[in-house]
């Protein structure tokens, strides 16, 4: 058995891992050990809050900047998940480890996201000096909000949800 080989059916980079995994580890045929990311397209997961889901469509034009880079890269929205995102898979956007996100841990250890957000995928143009696991900020060109009404919405939802309607 020293011989065998875990080979996978596409070319890509390792994004994430079974941490569990150690050599010796038995295997079973259809076994998820990890995720790849496919060289030839580059893609972006955004989360889009709910009141920017209108604006928000496959198709639309996007630019996404980089944490810790000046460089931008142009893309467009390929998909536009229409069910809200109720766990966060990606800890390092939680609340919880500093991310913007605002999530509470549940029992099982999941990451349960507070806010009304949908997953949006963004194809980029060109990836030259992207890293994989990048985070960033997406921009989008919306039409005009008032940042006072969009507040005074929030404040109801928010005493909605807090006083038990």
């Amino acid at each position: 058995m020293a011989g065998n080989r875990i080979v996978a059916q596409i070319d890509g980079v390792v994004t994430e891992w079974d941490e569990t995994l150690r050599v010796g580890t038995p295997v079973g045929r259809g076994q998820e050990l990890g995720r790849l990311s496919a060289h030839a397209t580059p893609r972006v997961l955004a989360f889009v809050p709910a009141e920017l889901g209108r604006d928000v469509q496959a198709g639309t034009r996007v630019l996404f900047y980089p944490d810790c880079q000046a460089q931008r890269f142009r893309g467009r929205v390929v998909f536009v998940d229409p069910v809200r995102v109720e766990t966060l898979q990606h800890r390092g956007l939680a609340s919880v480890a500093g991310g913007d996100i605002a999530v509470l841990p549940d029992a099982a250890g999941r990451l349960r996201v507070r806010d009304s957000f949908h997953l949006a995928e963004v194809e980029l143009e060109t990836s030259e000096d992207l890293r994989n696991g990048q985070t960033g900020r997406i921009w989008v060109q919306t039409t005009p909000r008032s940042y006072v009404l969009d507040g005074l919405r929030y404040a109801c939802r928010v005493l909605i949800r807090e006083s038990s309607f």
